[in-house]
């Protein structure tokens, strides 16, 4: 059951990555360390997973009666299996963890820390006074899998999506031209990606252009992409190699819990609201993973002025509670999102969350933090009392220039979730080759994060610990 390889994983460290690289290793040793310490009851838990599909999984609405069928099929299966030699019919004993898979699955995560320091394969990049860049990887690779844990930045760790595709594409080539046996892009946000159409005449489709161009600079090497949260999923289909888009609904909507349960608000006064018609899917899938009803999901209209600018919001479509969440795949200016929260309260909200993985927070007319900070001090009437709404903003651990200093100044509005967990854990999945659909999945993913104590962790700074 498990084949994995963690002596054959490197992680790629390079100046501007260091915090990052740093963050994702410290979950990945934390998750290995779990594992060892609970071997058995982890392979069970994968056993469980990994078992095969149970006819309920089958909606009649989308399937028909293919779930009846297929249920007739397997006990058809399951008669063949019983008339095998006893040692063949392994129906019986699929739950079954055995002191030999222990002792493999330990052996394993041992071999990945015998590796030490080994384990990084570090790039440093040298800059020319005519700004031209380049990387060198140092350390054995050949033959190895090597995840490119890289942010759009400058070297100096500054938000730079242009500079941060032409080092991603230098660093692929040179691990191709160093022998990796495969290299896998594990990108925090994907370039362009909020460029991945045509709205407009004579306009490129930037996000098609960069996959095309990450993909040319690893040559022929075996090459495949983790990233976080795509704008749209249906950029995947601009990879001809494998891309994982891994979802961080379920992740937030853990920590999204844990907020209300710590401020005492119950499940029934929530309602999850999409920004716009296409964040629809996003926050219904969102709904589910909170387990809130479908009648709890709410969907907003907006319109962006000729010229580009922030959206704004002009309607609601649905029944609005006294608690909003609103899940987005980023927050750039928070214009479009100050819009949308401000309509909210003209419907009676009282309280926003807004759970985002990609917090680019930049700078317009103002800057973004001092922007979202002020939604606390917005006003609303309420049986004849004038109060203040209720906002904060949960975002990922990307951005590396954010550090402790960053997270306390902004704690009154601002929490900095380690959503490097979820590439982390992927790598993790990835190197055993089993499937990144466990990350989609509540029941296995919260025993993680309950065992490693996230939720903690991220609000750790804001209580001054």
């Amino acid at each position: 059951m498990f084949n994995g390889d963690l002596s054959k994983m490197r992680l790629l460290v390079t100046e501007s990555n260091m915090p990052l690289a740093e963050n994702i290793y410290k979950w990945v040793a934390n998750i290995l360390d779990y594992e060892y310490r609970n071997a058995e009851q982890t392979l069970r838990t994968l056993h469980e997973l990994s078992h095969v599909y149970n006819p309920r999984d089958f909606p009649t609405r989308e399937y028909g009666m293919f779930g009846e069928k297929y249920q007739a099929f397997l006990e058809r299966i399951d008669r063949i299996n019983s008339g095998l030699h006893p040692a063949l019919n392994k129906a019986s004993r699929t739950e079954e963890v055995t002191d030999y898979e222990i002792m493999i699955f330990k052996q394993d995560i041992e071999s990945f820390f015998d590796l030490g320091r080994n384990a990084f394969i570090v790039t440093p990049e040298r800059e020319f006074y005519s700004g031209e860049i380049k990387p060198r990887t140092l350390g054995d690779l050949r033959g190895k899998n090597v995840y490119v844990l890289h942010w759009l930045s400058t070297r100096d760790g500054v938000y730079d999506p242009n500079e941060g595709a032409i080092r991603l594409f230098l660093i692929n080539h040179a691990l191709s031209k160093g022998g990796a046996g495969r290299i896998i892009d594990t990108l925090m946000e994907m370039p362009y990606q909020r460029q991945e159409r045509k709205d407009q005449s004579r306009v490129p489709i930037s996000a098609e252009l960069m996959a095309a161009l990450t993909e040319t600079s690893v040559g022929t090497t075996p090459f495949n992409v983790m990233t976080i949260d795509l704008h749209a999923p249906a950029i995947q289909g601009f990879f001809k190699s494998p891309c994982d888009n891994l979802s961080s609904l379920p992740f937030f909507a853990y920590v999204a819990e844990k907020e209300l349960e710590s401020a005492g608000i119950a499940r029934e006064d929530v309602v999850a609201v999409a920004a716009d018609v296409g964040a629809g899917n996003r926050t219904t899938a969102f709904g589910k993973y909170m387990r809130l009803p479908e009648d709890r999901i709410v969907l907003s209209f907006k319109f962006r002025p000729e010229g580009g600018g922030d959206a704004k919001t002009k309607g609601l479509m649905g029944n609005t509670g006294r608690v909003a969440i609103v899940p987005e795949d980023m927050i750039d200016t928070g214009g479009t999102l100050k819009s949308n929260i401000m309509e909210l309260v003209k419907h009676g909200v009282e309280v926003v969350y807004v759970v985002a993985p990609h917090g680019i927070l930049s700078e317009s007319d103002m800057p973004a933090e001092e922007k979202l900070r002020a939604l606390n001090n917005v006003e609303y009437h309420t049986n004849g009392t004038t109060r203040k709404l209720k906002f904060r903003a949960i975002v990922g651990d990307a951005n590396v220039v954010r550090d402790e200093e960053y997270a306390r100044a902004n704690s009154d509005w601002l929490t900095i979730a380690p959503v490097s967990f979820i590439p982390a854990m992927a790598i993790r999945r990835t190197q055993a080759n089993e499937s990144s659909q466990f990350l989609f999945n509540r029941k296995f993913l919260d025993i993680y994060l309950d065992a490693l104590d996230v939720y903690n962790m991220a609000t750790a700074v804001r209580s001054g610990v």
